[in-house]
């Protein structure tokens, strides 16, 4: 759970905060810019579900947090996110909105977000049967990608953090210090050599 007096946060990496029991909240951009804005919709949301007796759509926070940004798109903000998660309606499927700090949202059903996106993309979509998969399957197509765009792209962070988002909630399945591994193999290697 995301901890706003946590030093860890603001590292530009990956910081996965928890909006309500149906909505994690990656963001990869600003680590303030973000919090505030987490702050600000888990109170939105919390005030929501009081008043009308049931959890805000996954749509509705989007657009809260969208229409925030977009009037303060002057303020320079540095916010990068997806929202994502399964609405309290039977049946309903899940889903998954881009949005960004002028105020673009956008509904899809695959993003990547950051400067190392490109590079997550072109791993997802070399995988034909991506919307087949099972989840140990899906959570390794992630894994890779966001490995692989950690590894060619200077600005990604070094973590690695894989949610599995269901009906029932989510829950983290995977997480790595890239660069902890990275030390590891070098001092590994150098010892090899010695």
């Amino acid at each position: 759970m995301f901890d706003p007096d946590d030093d860890q946060t603001n590292q530009s990496s990956p910081i996965t905060l928890v909006l309500t029991f149906s909505v994690p909240y990656p963001t990869l951009q600003g680590a303030a810019d973000c919090s505030f804005w987490i702050r600000k919709l888990r109170a939105e949301a919390a005030l929501y579900e009081l008043t009308e007796g049931r959890r805000m759509s996954v749509a509705r926070v989007s657009r809260l947090l969208s229409n925030a940004l977009y009037q303060n798109r002057a303020l320079g903000l540095s916010v990068g996110t997806m929202i994502m998660g399964f609405d309290d309606e039977e049946g309903a499927p899940p889903k998954i909105f881009y949005v960004d700090n002028s105020g673009m949202r956008i509904e899809g059903d695959l993003f990547a977000v950051g400067s190392g996106s490109t590079f997550a993309l072109g791993i997802l979509d070399t995988e034909e049967k991506r919307y087949e998969m099972s989840a140990d399957d899906a959570v390794a197509l992630g894994i890779k990608a966001i490995r692989h765009a950690t590894f060619r792209d200077a600005y990604s962070g070094g973590f690695i953090n894989v949610f599995l988002i269901t009906k029932n909630g989510w829950e983290r399945v995977f997480t790595q210090d890239l660069a902890s591994t990275i030390e590891l193999r070098h001092h590994e290697t150098t010892t090899e050599l010695t």
